[in-house]
């Protein structure tokens, strides 16, 4: 009693307390990235390598989702960029 059976580890799941950001990505059905704050990332492959660009028209819905939260501007901007990071390895990894 008190014995629970091995789980087969998935390599691909990354857990820990770092890893909670990967739950707020998905991917689109037309492969882009989708962030809960409403941030789209394109995704554009070409011959060896991806560009990820950020769709403008959900820089106002993302705006719009910090500010409410009363995120300053320029504290939206250093989220941004980081979120943009996160986006490529949340790419690379799924």
């Amino acid at each position: 009693m008190g014995l629970h059976p091995r789980r087969r580890c998935d390599r691909r799941a990354v857990t820990g307390k770092h890893a909670a950001w990967q739950a707020a990505w998905s991917r689109l059905p037309n492969g882009d990235l989708q962030h809960t704050s409403g941030l789209i990332v394109n995704v554009s492959r070409g011959d060896g390598y991806t560009d990820l660009e950020v769709q403008q028209s959900s820089l106002v819905i993302f705006q719009a989702s910090e500010s409410a939260r009363g995120v300053p501007l320029h504290d939206q901007l250093a989220r941004l960029k980081r979120l943009l990071n996160e986006a490529e390895t949340w790419h690379r990894n799924h």
